[in-house]
């Protein structure tokens, strides 16, 4: 039986009043949705008519590119000459007047590169009467969020996804924050959630600890894979999401033998700054084990980079420094270490292949 409307609007104000609570924000600062691209592409609906086109930072994530191009709104991509930083200088540049509408990944859902504070704010100051949307996607694995400065700025929306801090899937649900106005003119435009994604809400705002676990589990699965991966010689990225960045001689092939559809491996993404990289999502232990020991069959040939990339990346911590690094080791190390399968730890080496 269909639940009434009344008692489907009663549990979305009460997950919105729990979800805040969570937030330390009000509840009438937030909307959930079933499906985040229809949350996105409703927002660039309602901002287009008095911002123009969006000036974003980095390479575009297919779902946001297909929400803008529904949206008829046209985007300019800036990419600095690194792609795991975010080049603010070039995107201040881009701003041709206060109107102008922003949207930032942080960290960037595809390379991982993250903002400060400092940074953030000064994109918000850059834009008075415009727009900046920060995608939060991964949010919980990053230690700067704009959400704290939703009390300075009201040109501020914040998207975040409901499950990914938890490592499931409930088909792209989300919500975003911002001020009370702009909230009350997207409603109007959007449906009420789906009973199945108020249920998850209801679920994943009680479990905080749970959130809190898997994010620290991600954390040490991604170093310890990393470890491995190098004593193949094959070199990645570490950044504050739930997956790794990892650079191979021969992309295609190498995806192609790794079988994809079971351990999720894909293409970093076609843009021409990533040619060599492959994503791989943090997984089960036992999952991240076979897919270590599966990059330990590949040919040499096709495993190992010629030449290590040496492109800079931000390393974003929560006490506001930024630097520039080389995650996990320097070229020089990937280029003398052995390559051998000995040197595969114990742990990956016994696991099932």
């Amino acid at each position: 039986m269909d639940e009434p409307a009344n008692d489907i609007r009663a549990r979305y104000e009460r997950c919105t009043l729990g979800l805040a609570a969570t937030l330390t924000t009000t509840a009438d600062s937030l909307l959930i949705a079933s499906d985040w691209r229809d949350l996105v592409e409703t927002l660039f609906h309602q901002a287009t008519g008095h911002h123009g086109s969006i000036i974003a930072a980095g390479p575009l994530s297919a779902d946001v590119a297909l929400a803008a191009d529904r949206a008829e709104v046209p985007v300019i991509a800036v990419i600095g000459p690194s792609p795991f930083t975010i080049d603010t200088d070039s995107l201040l540049a881009a701003i041709e007047s206060p109107r102008d509408m922003l949207y930032v990944e942080q960290p960037h859902t595809i390379t991982g590169a993250a903002l400060s504070t400092r940074e953030l704010r000064q994109l918000l100051l850059a834009v008075p009467e415009g727009l900046v949307i920060v995608d939060e996607q991964f949010g919980e694995y990053c230690p700067i969020s704009a959400l704290p400065l939703l009390e300075e700025f009201d040109n501020l929306v914040v998207l975040r996804s409901i499950a990914s801090p938890l490592g499931v899937s409930t088909g792209g649900a989300g919500y975003l924050v911002t001020d009370r106005d702009r909230i009350a003119a997207l409603s109007r435009n959007l449906s009420l959630p789906a009973r199945t994604t108020l249920r998850f809400v209801e679920s994943a705002t009680g479990e905080q600890d749970m959130t809190a676990a898997h994010a620290r589990f991600v954390h040490d699965e991604m170093h310890r894979l990393a470890a491995a991966l190098l004593s193949l010689g094959v070199p990645c990225r570490l950044s504050p999401t739930d997956f790794l960045l990892i650079q191979v001689n021969d992309a295609d092939q190498c995806l192609a033998r790794l079988s994809p559809s079971r351990n999720r491996t894909t293409r970093a993404s076609d843009h021409e700054s990533l040619t060599g990289y492959l994503r791989y999502p943090i997984q089960n232990q036992a999952v991240n084990n076979r897919f270590v020991c599966a990059v330990e069959r590949l040919p040499e040939a096709i495993r190992i980079p010629h030449v290590p990339d040496m492109r800079s990346a931000s390393l974003v911590r929560a006490n506001e420094t930024c630097d520039s690094f080389i995650p996990i080791v320097t070229p020089e190390s990937v280029l003398e270490a052995p390559v051998t399968a000995s040197r595969v730890p114990a742990a990956f080496a016994d696991s099932d292949r």
